[in-house]
């Protein structure tokens, strides 16, 4: 259990100083995946809190809601869905889009209210404005 000190690390020209206890050297620990890359441990990003907050509902409010409908989520538990560091059933996803009068999970999540609203917008126009419209999209990204 006791080694004599490391010769040369702090007197250059002793081979032994003094006896030391010296643990057993221990492999350096790598860190966990998640703590390598921050975007790994998220599921995915997502607009949840973009329309939770367009609706004018505070995380409490859509918490207890969840709660209503039958699944237990406290308000911490809907901030770690909204940043993507929990990964709820779509069970769940759905009764949120519900609460937030979201039309779909996938509106909710990939898009904000503002860009759902101008995709319904482009979608409902007739072709000749669609064509149109990616003209003048197209003429905008040559210029970059």
């Amino acid at each position: 259990m006791f080694d004599l000190c490391t010769s040369g690390a702090v007197y250059p020209r002793k081979t032994a100083v003094h006896a030391v206890y010296m643990p057993p050297a221990k492999k350096p620990r790598r860190p966990a995946p998640a703590a390598q890359d921050p975007q790994k441990r998220r599921w995915r990003t997502n607009q949840i809190a973009t329309w939770r907050i367009d609706r004018g509902l505070t995380q409490q409010q859509v918490a207890d809601r969840l709660t209503e409908l039958g699944f237990e989520y406290d308000r911490v538990s809907v901030g770690r869905v909204e940043k993507g560091h929990q990964n709820p059933p779509i069970i769940v996803l759905e009764a949120i889009a519900k609460i937030v009068q979201a039309p779909s999970v996938t509106a909710m999540t990939d898009y904000t209210p503002r860009q759902w609203e101008a995709i319904q917008v482009f979608i409902d126009a007739g072709e000749a404005l669609r064509t149109r419209t990616l003209r003048v999209l197209r003429a905008f990204q040559a210029d970059d």
